[in-house]
Order: structure tokens, then C-alpha cells, then sequence
């Protein structure tokens, strides 16, 4: 250790490393340049300087060897006390005594002597030192020592001239050469300090860029560092074959796994398998996408996942990945961002059953309010009749307003269910248009006078799959509202028109799938609608009306309705400005073709005293339908369950023609009686009769093997024909 601190000692004495007070750049140079001038001359002066002496001690030429020693001793001193002697003492004294020797040494010894190299050396160090101003100011004087000294020898003044003194043409020629040569090299010195010196500002300039650079990137190093360690969410990158390259310390606070364990894994080995595998498939597809470039931003596809933490539990995460790039723009990996949201999704599941009973509470206060006015009525008008029974009055009168007040019910079940979305549409190729143009027509009719009705149809539509009726009653519904909204008198408009929606749109609008679509728009100039009441005009009984003038399920029936088609329906209104209400429906892309028909009703057929068991839990339904089904002709057995359908049919031998079965049942239910009863008899007639069923849809009997369905309550008409046509098909 000793030796290598005397030799670094040595080496800065020498001037080989420099020290924190020398300068910058070019003068650093210089300055080495310099000293090492004056370490050669001490180390090699005295090989020279002897023979010097001798030679000036022989020939008397005592000024020159006085010189001689002066200089050796200036440069050893400049040696050894570089430190002490500032640069531009010894700079300036070195270009004086460059001059000042080669001036002597020429006066002296005369053109053939050293005196011109000192000269020609003056120039050099000029142009080192003080650049190309320096440069030429050196040669000028060099041209002026010439020229003095050349007009001293001519006329005999200096010591040489007899011996050695050429004439005046001899000392020109010697004089351009020494002036050209001197001049040329001069000069070049000079550029090269001064292109050295432009290279060097460049180098200081870069590196100080650098240094800059440097310590921003340390920083946003340093900061990212910072916020990867504390933020909450866990950040992790995959290189290209989706192993785990960094993992954030947070992953041991959310799932329990130190970074070091999952360094180095295949990424997904925590995840549920079918989220591993969306999540694998989207990375590999953006690693090996040609067409992202770095330019786009980094986290841009968003994913819900479940992951299991190191001790089983199961942790909801929202997780964002995008593509990770170098600085030469090539895909190195994927960066991801995962968030716990597993206290989001608990407190969202809490309201979201908050709001279901809140709803549910509305629904049911609706219900019971309008039931307990059907029911009061259909009290009413039965207590009139038994009374006019009693006193041999005829009742039909009073009979007749039950019907009314049970078809207000009807009316009233079916919005509920189009609302529930438990009635499911019989979707059709319909004609928009066509179907807009009569509802509207039987409209015109309907409402005041003082509003006007105008259509804004588009030619060419494509046709649509929707459910004939139901649509007819979103019309009838958003009109009616639309009426309401303009008591003094207005325009509504409906227009229909064919749009493509872009897959920004439903982005925002979930429920839509890119692609063609019919819009449906009904606008009014009614009194509109604030934030507040826009905010709940789906809502289930709910009404901005007065007591008596509606029942709070118009819009909910329209919402329910388009729900039901896979559509949706949008509003925008202000106050009094008016309201639209836009509705999105799948284009059908086919010819246009007729809207679906109602069916045609005919006459009730009397029965021919054919078989027909009624499997119904309710008893009241099964005697009033046994009655109905009696008085028509009809043979009638009871079952009040599918297992007392099944023993009727195994052990008391009754074939029946037709069964009339109930889907909505304790036991086995309906469903599960009919796959039996085909097992029995595979050529057993069956009409569905139910409200509705939670077990299966109505339409998907009928694949299953029965021959239609009939919606209750239903009337004695509609059941006769119905049981009628069955029994007439083949």
C-alpha cells in the first residue's frame, strides 16, 4: 500500500494527475503541456548544456552562455514548484525567454546557430498559449527580429557578418523560408488549440447534459421506487415468456407473498383459471400485436379477477395491463397494476340489495294498492249480484263490471311481468315502420286535439326482431307519457332511422354490441324533466302524476319491454325543453317482410264429451275451470299435483284426450309431470296453463313435447278455443 501512495505522489508531482484546483478544458491542457515543456528541459538540459559551455567557454561567447545557464535554471525551477508558480507567469516567461534565446543565440552565433529554431519555437508556443492572435503577433516579431538583425549584419555591427554574414538576397531567401515554415506551423497549433478547445466546450457541455440526465433518471428512479414500495395496489412486470421479472412489496400486504417468492414464477399461479387464462391469452396477444407502437399509453385493458392469497382466501382484484417497452422500442414484457376491490365489491352487493328492497318495498306498496282497489270492486259488484240473485233481479249488469275490473287485473299482471321480464316476447320479423305508422294512426284518434302527431320515417329500414304487441304497447306507454306532458297542447314526433353503433358507444353503453341498429326516437315540446325526477322515471310505481291519474308503470313497462329485446332505452330531457326517449334495436338484416299478425279468433266449440285432466294446486281454479269445462261438454278429472297426474294416469285407466297442467306446483312441479306424462304416452296432448313459472320459460314447453300455452288469468272464450284447437290438430 505504501509503494502505490509514492508512486500516485510521484506521478502528481510530475504533473500526471491533476488536482482539484486545476482548471477546466483547454487550460488544463495548456498547462500540462507546459509542464511538461519543463519536466523534458530539466530532466535533458544538462546532456545539452554542457556541451554548451564547453563550446561557448572556447569561442568566448560569454552572453549566450550566461543565458544558457539562466534558462536551465528557470526551467528547473518551474519543475519542481510548479504548484507555487502561477500558470501565467510561467507561461509568459517562457515565451519571453523563447524570444529572448533565439534573439541572443541569432545576434550572437549568427543563422546557422539555434537561434532560429528558439524563434520558430516562439511562434509554436504562441499559438499553444495564446491562440492565433498570439501566433501572428509572434511572427511578427519574429519578422521584425529578422529583419533588424539582417540590417545590423549588413552593416557590420555584428560579430558574424565578415565570416558568416550572407548578403542581402541570401538572408531574404533564409528569411521566407523560416517566416513560411514558422508561419504555416503556427498557425495550424493555433487552429488545433482552438478546435481542441471547441471540442472540449462540446465534451463539457455533454458531459454536463449527462450529469444532468443522470440525476433526473436517479430521481425518477428514486420517486418510482418510492411509489411502487407504499402505494396499496400491487405493481408487477412479465418479460416475453410471462414470467415474473418485479413484484411490488404490496404483494405481501394484499396476498401475503413476498416479492421474493414470486420473482421468477410463471405469472397466473395465484389466479383463478379461467381469469389466468383470459389474462395469458390478452398478453400474448399484445406482446405479438405489430400494430401497438410506444407512443400509445401503456395500461389500457382492464380486467375483474379472482386471486387466491397465500393462506386460501379469495381476493376480487381489478387488473390493468399494457405493453412494456425499451428505449429502442422493442416489447420486453407487460407492465400490470392490480387493485384490491374486494371491499368495493361487498359494500356495491350491499346497496345493490339495499336498492332491491327499497324497490321491492315500492312494487309491493304499488301492488297492493291498485289489487285492493280490483278487489274492492270485484267485492262490490259480486255482493250487487247475490243480492239482485236473491231478490230475482238479473245480474248481468253487475257480472259484466266484475269482467271489467278482472281485465283491469290482467292488464295489470302482464305489466308487471313485462316489467319482471318474466313474460317473455314472441319475437318476429316485423316491419318498424309499418308498426309505427298504424299505432300511430289508431293514436291520432285517441289523444287531444290540440296535439299533434308527426312522423319522421326512414325509407329502406331494416327490419327488426321484436314482439308485435309488446312494441305497440312501448308506443302506446311513451306517447301516453309524452300526452300527460303537454296538457295546453304540443307536437310529438316519432321518427325511426337506421344507425351503426361504434364500438366507443357501447363501451359506454354495455348492454349494446357494436353493429346496425334501428332507432326508435320519440320527442315531445312537453314541460321536461329535472335531474332528480330523470334519475327515477323507470322506477316501479313510481309517478310524478296526482292521485288517480296513473299507476307509476308506464315507463317501467317500457324499460322492462326493451330489456326484453336485448335493446335499450336512453332519455335526455331538460325543464321545458321537452323529453326524448331513443330506443337501440338489433337490426334483423334480412327483406322486410309483413308484421306478425294477431291471431284470429272464432267461435268457442262445444266439446264432444272428450277427457280432459286439470292438474292445478289451486283448488278454486280447478273447480271453476272443471265447471266451465263441463258446462261445454266436456269430461273433466281433477289432480291437484304432477304425482297425482302420474297415478291417474298409471292406476285408474282414464286416458285422458287432453291435460291441462299447471307448471307452477309443489312436488315434482310441472315441468317434470310433463317429461313424465311423454314418457307414458308420447302421443299425450298438453297445454301449458301458468301466470308465469321461475322453473322454465313458457315458450320452451313446447319444444319439450306439449302443444301450446295459455297465459292466466284467461277468460271462458279464450280456454274453449284454445282446448279446441288442440284437440283438432293432428
Amino acid at each position: 500500500m505504501e509503494i502505490k501512495q509514492i508512486i500516485l505522489r510521484i506521478a502528481g508531482w510530475l504533473g500526471f494527475l491533476g488536482n482539484s484546483r486545476e482548471p477546466e478544458g483547454l487550460p488544463l491542457w495548456r498547462e500540462r503541456f507546459l509542464h511538461g515543456i519543463y519536466l523534458m528541459g530539466a530532466v535533458c538540459g544538462p546532456f545539452i548544456l554542457i556541451p554548451v559551455i564547453m563550446f561557448m567557454a572556447s569561442n568566448q561567447k560569454w552572453v549566450v552562455l550566461y543565458v544558457d545557464i539562466l534558462l536551465y535554471a528557470w526551467v528547473l525551477v518551474c519543475a519542481l514548484l510548479r504548484a507555487r508558480i502561477p500558470f501565467g507567469l510561467r507561461k509568459n516567461i517562457s515565451l519571453a525567454v523563447s524570444f529572448c534565446m533565439g534573439a541572443v543565440v541569432l545576434a550572437n552565433m549568427g543563422p546557422y546557430s539555434g537561434g532560429s529554431i528558439w524563434l520558430f519555437s516562439f511562434g509554436v508556443f504562441s499559438g499553444v498559449f495564446a491562440g492565433i492572435r498570439g501566433a501572428l503577433a509572434a511572427l511578427l516579431l519574429n519578422a521584425c527580429t529578422f529583419l533588424l538583425l539582417g540590417y545590423l549584419a549588413g552593416a557590420g555591427y555584428l560579430s558574424w557578418s565578415d565570416t558568416y554574414g550572407p548578403d542581402h538576397s541570401r538572408w531574404g531567401v533564409l528569411a521566407a523560408n523560416f517566416f513560411l515554415l514558422s508561419g504555416m506551423v503556427s498557425i495550424i497549433v493555433a487552429g488545433l488549440s482552438k478546435g481542441l478547445q471547441r471540442a472540449l466546450d462540446h465534451e463539457t457541455e455533454a458531459k454536463e447534459q449527462l450529469q444532468s440526465e443522470q440525476k433526473r433518471l436517479a430521481l425518477s428512479e428514486s420517486q418510482y421506487r418510492l411509489l411502487a414500495q407504499n402505494i396499496s395496489d400491487v405493481v408487477w412486470t412479465v418479460d416475453t415468456s410471462l414470467v415474473y421479472t418485479y413484484v411490488s412489496p404490496s404483494m405481501e400486504t394484499v396476498f401475503g407473498f413476498a416479492p421474493y417468492e414470486v420473482v421468477g414464477r410463471k405469472f397466473g399461479f395465484n389466479y383463478a383459471p379461467q381469469d389466468r387464462e383470459k389474462l395469458m391469452a390478452c398478453m400474448a396477444q399484445i406482446v405479438n400485436d405489430p400494430s401497438l407502437n410506444p407512443a400509445e399509453s401503456c395500461l389500457a385493458r382492464i380486467y375483474e379477477t379472482q386471486q387466491t392469497s397465500k393462506n386460501g382466501a379469495i381476493v376480487w382484484t381489478e387488473v390493468q395491463v399494457g405493453v412494456l417497452w425499451d428505449d429502442s422500442g422493442e416489447v420486453v414484457g407487460v407492465l400490470g397494476v392490480g387493485r384490491d376491490v374486494s371491499a368495493q365489491r361487498r359494500l356495491a352487493g350491499q346497496l345493490r340489495q339495499s336498492q332491491k328492497m327499497e324497490a321491492l318495498g315500492t312494487l309491493s306498496g304499488g301492488i297492493a294498492h291498485d289489487f285492493n282497489n280490483i278487489l274492492g270492486a270485484i267485492s262490490g259488484y259480486t255482493e250487487l249480484a247475490l243480492e239482485d240473485a236473491q231478490n230475482g233481479k238479473p245480474a248481468a249488469n253487475e257480472l259484466s263490471q266484475v269482467l271489467k275490473v278482472v281485465n283491469r287485473g290482467r292488464a295489470l299482471v302482464n305489466q308487471i311481468l313485462i316489467f319482471s321480464r318474466k313474460k317473455e316476447p314472441e319475437l318476429k320479423r316485423l316491419d318498424l315502420n309499418r308498426l309505427v305508422e298504424g299505432t300511430a294512426d289508431f293514436l291520432s284518434r285517441t289523444i287531444p286535439r290540440m296535439i299533434q302527431i308527426d312522423l319522421d320515417l326512414e325509407h329502406d329500414l331494416d327490419q327488426v326482431m321484436a314482439d308485435h304487441t309488446q312494441l305497440e304497447q312501448v308506443l302506446f306507454n311513451l306517447v301516453s307519457n309524452s300526452k300527460d306532458a303537454m296538457p295546453d297542447g304540443g307536437q310529438i314526433s316519432i321518427g325511426t332511422s337506421m344507425t351503426h353503433l361504434s364500438p366507443e358507444f357501447c363501451r359506454e353503453n354495455v348492454e349494446l354490441n357494436p353493429g346496425p341498429y334501428v332507432e326508435l326516437k320519440v320527442r315531445d315540446s312537453g314541460r321536461g324533466m329535472n335531474s332528480e325526477v330523470l334519475s327515477r322515471i323507470f322506477d316501479p310505481f313510481f309517478t310524478t302524476k296526482h292521485i288517480g291519474e296513473g299507476t307509476g308503470l308506464g315507463l317501467s313497462t317500457v324499460y322492462g319491454i326493451i330489456k326484453g329485446h336485448n335493446s335499450q332505452v336512453q332519455v335526455d330531457s331538460r325543464p321545458g325543453l321537452g323529453t326524448e326517449f331513443r330506443i337501440f334495436l338489433p337490426s334483423a338484416a334480412a327483406g322486410h317482410m309483413e308484421a306478425a299478425a294477431p291471431a284470429q279468433t272464432g267461435p268457442e266449440v262445444p266439446g264432444k264429451g272428450e277427457t280432459i285432466l286439470i292438474v292445478d294446486d289451486e283448488l278454486d281454479m280447478c273447480a271453476v275451470t272443471s265447471e266451465i269445462l263441463k258446462r261445454s261438454g266436456y269430461q273433466v278429472c281433477l289432480a291437484n299435483s304432477g304425482e297425482d297426474a302420474l297415478r291417474v294416469y298409471e292406476k285408474s285407466g282414464i286416458v285422458p284426450d287432453l291435460v291441462l297442467l299447471d307448471l307452477s306446483m309443489p312436488g315434482m312441479g310441472g315441468l317434470k309431470c310433463l317429461e313424465y306424462l311423454l314418457e307414458l304416452d308420447p302421443e299425450v296432448r298438453v297445454i301449458i296453463a301458468s301466470g308465469y313459472s321461475a322453473e322454465a320459460k313458457l315458450s320452451d314447453t313446447i319444444p319439450l313435447g306439449a302443444k301450446s300455452y295459455i297465459s292466466k288469468p284467461f277468460s271462458r272464450d279464450d280456454l274453449l278455443r284454445e282446448i279446441a284447437k288442440v284437440l283438432n290438430s293432428q
